[in-house]
């Protein structure tokens, strides 16, 4: 046995080319499903999460309005409609403004602004609630995101000075590039004066017959409930989920077919040892084991280098898309912000599967080539050695 694990060590140490190339091929094949495997992930996470802060309530807006990352982005309704529809159901809404934080960028996932009454804001985030400070209590100051950058507790709005008082706690992509803040300043900074882009009223007020009244009265809204809203999140949320499984049996079926690639090669590689070992009586199942070990070896080594260097180029590939979107100014900022936001909500589960895809796949693979070599001419291998 003490024979066994030298030869092992011994191999490894002697055939540093075929070993290098071996656990290089286990930290491609880790990176493969790793890094396409969190993409999809999150993907999924920002289909199903962003009506989340606001599941308690339905949503009134304009009729034919685009919703650009299941925002009404285009919808801009006169401010007056609120006591026609509060009169006509009876309950109180919430009025809201969204903008875009930078014009020049089309995406509102980290860019974006919202505006409602400062008595409202909490009831709005009830739910979501701050990590840090406390809601806002004048129209000076807001709350934000946690990507949100900012320096001495004070952000810019259209050359404005605001005192950021608290961080929203939610971790989902909907909430971390949002400022919210009072309507009437929001309305003033950006010249949208008595115009909003949706009235969040309560989920309780969904019977079908007054919602078709409701806009059958008022044919330029529309009552969007939160039943609605979560056929347009399914609607998407099954088409990532489409998307996720395709680029993830791709994944699993690329990094196994790469892994067995290698383990053919190096088990191949080997002939000439194992029929060394056959003639000096070494059980097959012996010599089973003594691949496993060292394909272990091998793939715990290659998983150690590369489940980092996974998670490295999954926030290079984040941090350099906003850069190229204009949602950050360079690289190193939206790789620490993003990498920040990565660590604190790693998907742990995730990556301890595909961690155990490489490994236990791997050893499981590793069955094939051994078997085609223990059918060896064990003399004529012995003949090539000398």
């Amino acid at each position: 046995m003490l024979y066994l694990r030298d030869f092992i060590f011994q191999n490894l140490k002697q055939k540093r080319s075929r070993t290098i190339m071996c656990i290089l091929g286990i930290v491609l094949s880790t990176m493969t499903v790793m890094v396409i495997t969190m993409t999809s992930e999150r993907y999924q996470q920002t289909a199903s999460g962003f009506f989340t802060p606001f599941n308690a309530y339905s949503q009134i807006i304009e009729k034919g309005a685009n919703y650009f990352q299941f925002l009404p982005a285009g919808s801009f309704l006169e401010a007056e409609y609120q006591a026609e529809i509060e009169d006509f159901f009876q309950e109180e809404t919430i009025p809201a403004l969204i903008v875009s934080y930078d014009e020049s960028v089309s995406s509102f996932e980290y860019n974006y602004i919202l505006g409602t009454n400062l008595s409202d804001i909490s009831t709005l985030w009830e739910k979501t609630g701050l990590s840090v400070g406390k809601w806002p209590n004048s129209i000076h100051e807001v709350v934000v995101g946690s990507s949100v950058e900012f320096s001495d507790d004070q952000i810019y709005i259209q050359n404005k000075t605001f005192h950021v008082s608290g961080i929203l706690s939610s971790s989902s992509s909907f909430m971390d590039g949002i400022i919210v803040c009072d309507l009437l300043t929001l309305q003033t900074s950006y010249n949208y004066t008595d115009r909003v882009s949706l009235f969040f009223i309560s989920n309780q007020v969904q019977n079908d017959e007054v919602v078709q009244e409701f806009e059958t009265q008022f044919p330029q809204l529309n009552f969007l409930t939160t039943e609605e809203q979560d056929e347009i999140k399914g609607s998407m949320g099954n088409f990532y989920t489409d998307i996720i499984e395709l680029f993830t049996f791709f994944a699993i079926i690329t990094a196994l077919v790469f892994v067995f690639a290698i383990e053919t090669m190096n088990v191949l590689s080997r002939k000439k040892d194992i029929a060394v070992l056959l003639l000096m009586g070494t059980p097959k199942m012996m010599l089973m084991k003594l691949l496993w070990i060292e394909i272990a070896l091998i793939t715990i080594i290659g998983l150690i280098i590369g489940v980092p260097l996974s998670l490295i180029a999954y926030i290079s590939i984040f941090a350099f898309i906003q850069v190229q979107i204009g949602s950050r100014d360079n690289f190193a900022t939206a790789f620490r912000i993003f990498g920040s936001n990565t660590l604190k909500v790693a998907p742990f589960k995730l990556m301890f599967q595909s961690i155990g895809l490489i490994f236990f796949g791997g050893i499981l693979i590793a069955i094939i080539p051994a078997l085609i070599v223990f059918r060896v001419n064990i003399l004529s291998e012995i003949k090539k050695r000398n």
